[in-house]
């Protein structure tokens, strides 16, 4: 057995020639063994064809949850529970001199579970060893695309041109990721095409880290350009999350205005919630979108009274005419955006919503008929309206006029693409059949 260990060291080319032609004539019982930190300039690829290759490689060196258990209790004598253990494993993802590192960090703490919860890539030795063994170590080109990039949570070779703003030759996106997994540097392939990678999570934040101390100025130019390419795929959920990470208020807004119908009709509300959660008061103050939208989560999440007061404010704000008033010459909004009409329609579907869960019936009737009155045919919240109208008659007895309320929310329903509301209706209206005795139509 021949051993040649630290490859990675070596550089010059003469040299891989020269174990090139070892290779290819290698005596049947001599076994050459090359430990390196970077896949060598060697004819792997058909080594591996004709089956003369044997890899072991990172993912082949994790620990798996016994081995981890067993290293930290073992060798190294920590008594940790079961779920310390496993979030250890997990935070470390099975990388041997992670765990070594965070066992040296845990050493006269006594609260082991907090402190695994705040366990970082920002954690002292977790940082001197990232950057001593593996930064400091690569060309600037590498240490540059490794810190920029870092800010993102998945790698793409034109999503990593987009924010660090270099485009083609050697510095590529595509490029850089190549040279950055064959040099073993804590990314893994998402996908079987390569073109989807992640950091492992303690190295990227390790290089957050870095890139913080190194450079605090330019991470909001970076998550504001990611924010941009993902806009430009449509990527939304990516783009509102960088463009709150660089505190681009107004362009998160902006996106989360255009997702918000998507959105609801997937029912993702706690995203909305917490995307809206993030913005300033200021601007949702003084965005008349967001400030409505404010409104709807408010009830949504069951703060009737907070809904009803923040409704109320953005009347004043906005100089709107109070839904219960009579009709009035329309108006055009400040921002230009909106008209009064549609806005009046918006916040009286709000507040038939809340009628309708506090039973207030002849409230809800009036507050239906005035939003599907003021709002376009466009508008989502038509569909909710109608069904709250037909839901209220039910509910008062008038079993025609529900019928009918009912019959025609679910064409609005349909009309507009809500498929989760025409459920709702078509539930509604197929058991009012049934009481009715109209079992075939039901």
């Amino acid at each position: 057995v021949l051993i040649l260990d630290d490859y990675h060291l070596i550089t010059a080319q003469p040299i891989h020639q020269s174990v090139t032609y070892l290779v290819d004539h290698l005596p049947h019982r001599l076994h050459l063994v090359m430990a390196t930190r970077a896949d060598p300039p060697l004819p792997l690829a058909r080594l591996r064809t004709r089956g003369h290759l044997t890899e072991i490689r990172a993912a082949d060196l994790r620990f798996t949850s016994e081995e981890t258990t067993a290293f930290l209790t073992r060798t190294l004598g920590l008594h940790l529970s079961g779920e310390d253990i496993a979030a250890l494993e997990a935070r470390t993802e099975g990388w041997i001199a992670g765990l070594q590192l965070a066992a040296l960090s845990m050493q006269g703490r006594k609260d082991i579970s907090a402190f695994l919860k705040a366990f970082t890539g920002s954690q002292r030795y977790i940082i001197d060893y990232l950057t001593e063994e593996v930064l400091a170590r690569q060309p600037e080109p590498v240490q540059t695309f490794l810190l920029q990039t870092a800010i993102l949570e998945r790698l793409q070779g034109s999503l990593c041109e987009a924010v660090i703003g270099e485009h083609g030759g050697e510095a590529s996106g595509q490029a850089m990721l190549e040279q950055v997994e064959q040099a073993n540097l804590f990314l893994t392939p998402l996908d079987d095409e390569r073109l989807w990678y992640r950091y492992h999570q303690l190295f990227a934040e390790a290089l957050r880290h870095r890139l913080q101390r190194k450079d605090p100025t330019l991470v909001p130019e970076l998550h504001r350009r990611a924010s941009a390419w993902y806009e430009q795929q449509g990527l939304t959920h990516d783009a509102v999350h960088h463009a709150l990470a660089a505190t681009d208020f107004a362009q998160a807004a902006r996106l989360i205005e255009q997702a918000f119908n998507s959105l609801v009709r997937r029912g993702e509300i706690a995203t909305l919630q917490r995307w809206v959660a993030a913005l300033p008061d200021e601007l949702v103050r003084s965005n008349i979108e967001i400030a409505v939208l404010q409104g709807w989560l408010l009830f949504v999440s069951g703060k009737n009274d907070a809904a009803e007061l923040h409704l109320q404010d953005i009347e004043r704000t906005f100089g709107i005419n109070p839904v219960a008033d009579e009709h009035s010459e329309q108006q055009t909004m400040p921002s230009g955006a909106f008209s009064q009409a549609e806005i009046r329609g918006r916040i009286a579907a709000i507040r038939a919503s809340i009628a309708v869960t506090q039973r207030d019936l002849p409230r809800t009737i009036t507050l239906s008929r005035l939003a599907l009155e003021y709002l376009p045919k466009e508008s989502m919240a038509r569909a909710y309206v109608a069904w709250y109208l037909g839901k209220a008659h039910w509910l008062s007895g008038a079993m025609g006029a529900a019928s009918m309320a009912l019959a025609e929310a679910s064409h609005v329903s349909w009309e507009v693409n809500h498929l989760y509301a025409v459920f709702l209706v078509t539930h509604d209206l197929a058991h009012l059949q049934i009481l009715q005795g109209h079992l075939h139509q039901a």
